[in-house]
């Protein structure tokens, strides 16, 4: 099977060096294994985290007794490998790749505001069309992964897609409720409620402009907020960067939306704005997260070593107690132009667990309030609310999973 995809962001697949030189497999595998993990859960499977000591792994031991591959480890184990079973397909890429500017952008003057680094060094990511062949993969999976890759493509793909990377145009044919079937027949244990992303936790918004001079707006709300390194560039020379064929057809926004949208987080519950928005622990601030409780903790000195302490269990934490790093849980796209209009997108997923045991539903309607009843992007953005349409689903809209899963890849 032959996919064709075409960037309307920049994707970035960066290499050990933080370089983004062309779309690379293991990035794109990457992402598809992390929208199968999330399906999964979504339909009440259970998939591993490949990060944590408890990821799947086969031992031969275990086969010669008689017992299958894939009632040892988890469907997305079973499909994209793991330790002693390899991956059941293999991915060909073709395409030319252009490479987007790189740039920094800053929403306002504070000096500890280091901004948003939209790539590394000169590269600003990957722009181009690209046909993704599906190799060497058992019929009872090859409309699975066109789903994955629809989904991968249309709601973000590569990495940093918190930072407006990775949205693209699918075309390519296959049933879908063949691939639901060829995920339901896959799950057999129950998953966990937990932090880890699952499709019945997510929302989904797409945001459509129609507005004839909303290039002159968004350029004169990106004006004075663009540098690389410790100078300021002016929108024209980011512009002029572009490849030609991309002028004028996307624009690095997303990094105002992301900060609008943490504004509105912004109160004495930092806890819950780090969980859903990300955070690094860099020289202790901000400080770990218990994985118990969900909180952040305060570092302690003990035995003079540093070491972190749970502001509710009180205890000294072990360093597979607390989360040192979180990514985001809630992503934006840029804004692009395609099918006559320009759109940009807004999602996430607000799992069951949550700091200060925070309410999932009221923290959804305040996200549906300020984005679709308040438009609140269009005061960031200087645009005319009224002529916006937004589309919004979330498990509470819909009848089930498999009924959101098959909204989203319409848009």
């Amino acid at each position: 099977m032959q996919i064709k995809i075409k960037t309307l962001t920049p994707i970035w697949t960066g290499d050990i060096n933080r370089k983004c030189s062309k779309l690379r497999e293991t990035s794109i595998i990457g992402s598809l294994r992390w929208w199968f993990e999330t399906i999964v859960r979504g339909f009440g499977g259970h998939a591993c985290d490949p990060t944590s000591k408890n990821r799947c792994e086969l031992k031969g031991e275990e086969l010669k007794k008689g017992k299958k591959p894939e009632d040892l480890i988890c469907p997305v184990c079973y499909v994209f490998g793991t330790t002693g079973w390899s991956r059941r397909f293999r991915l060909e890429i073709d395409g030319k790749s252009n490479q987007a500017p790189f740039v920094i952008i800053k929403v306002n003057e504070r000096k500890e505001h280091r901004g948003w680094f939209l790539g590394s060094e000169d590269s600003g990511g990957i722009l181009g069309e690209f046909t993704i062949k599906i190799c060497e993969i058992h019929d009872k999976f090859v409309d699975l992964i066109a789903l994955l890759l629809h989904v991968s493509s249309s709601w973000g793909i590569g990495t940093k897609t918190q930072d407006g990377f990775g949205i693209c145009k699918f075309e390519g044919k296959y049933n879908i409720d063949k691939a639901i079937s060829q995920i339901k027949s896959l799950i057999k244990a129950n998953s966990e409620r937990g932090v880890l992303p699952s499709l019945e936790d997510f929302f989904f918004c797409e945001i459509k402009i129609e507005e004839n001079d909303i290039k002159n707006k968004i350029e004169e709300a990106l004006n004075g907020k663009l540098y690389k390194k410790v100078q300021k560039v002016d929108i024209i020379d980011y512009l002029n960067a572009i490849p030609n064929s991309y002028k004028g057809k996307f624009y690095p926004t997303a990094p105002l939306i992301r900060s609008w949208l943490r504004g509105l987080f912004r109160n004495n519950n930092d806890d819950l704005r780090h969980f859903l928005f990300g955070f690094v622990s860099v020289r202790g601030d901000p400080t770990p997260m218990c994985k118990t409780h969900l909180l952040h903790t305060i570092k302690v000195i003990e035995n003079k070593n540093y070491k972190y302490r749970c502001l509710r269990c009180d205890k000294v934490l072990n360093k597979d107690q607390y989360f040192e790093k979180m990514g985001s849980k809630i992503f934006v796209s840029h804004i692009y132009y395609f099918d006559n209009a320009w759109r940009f997108k807004i999602w996430g997923y607000i799992p069951k667990r949550l700091p200060n045991r925070d309410n999932r539903r009221e923290i959804l309607e305040k996200l549906y309030k300020e984005i679709v009843e308040n438009k609140g992007f269009c005061d960031v953005l200087d645009l005319n609310k009224d002529i916006t349409d937004i589309k919004w689903r979330d498990i509470f809209k819909v009848k089930n999973v498999e009924a959101l899963l098959k909204e989203i890849i319409k848009w």
